[in-house]
């Protein structure tokens, strides 16, 4: 059986959204970091689309003016690139609109 393939799509998000979220370093944490309430509940809605087994976000922000959304996505059945593009544009345009698709890569290292 040949390998189902991951996606990861580069989102550029609009300032007017916050997605920054805290991460433990290297020592484990006393507490939980916070976690941002909107990308939990993106997070929950792309948990519920049967067309993938998994995803995975994680806010960038690197250095110039852009903040940075990225998601993967392991697909549970071939799909077009097409479709898969507007599914996770659509679901997280829904929860940070204005989101713009800078790239999207089939089988990222």
């Amino acid at each position: 059986m040949a390998e189902l393939p991951r996606y990861r799509l580069d989102f550029l998000v609009p300032e007017i959204h916050d997605i920054a979220e805290e991460h433990g370093g290297a020592q484990p944490p006393i507490t939980t970091p916070p976690r941002n309430p909107t990308l939990d509940r993106l997070r929950a809605a792309l948990a519920e689309d049967p067309r993938w087994m998994r995803s995975m976000l994680a806010p960038w922000r690197p250095f110039g003016q852009y903040q940075h959304l990225i998601v993967w996505i392991d697909l549970t059945q071939p799909e077009s690139e097409e479709v898969i593009r507007d599914a996770v544009t659509a679901l997280v345009d829904g929860f940070l609109p204005g989101v713009r698709l800078a790239e999207m890569i089939k089988n990222p290292l």
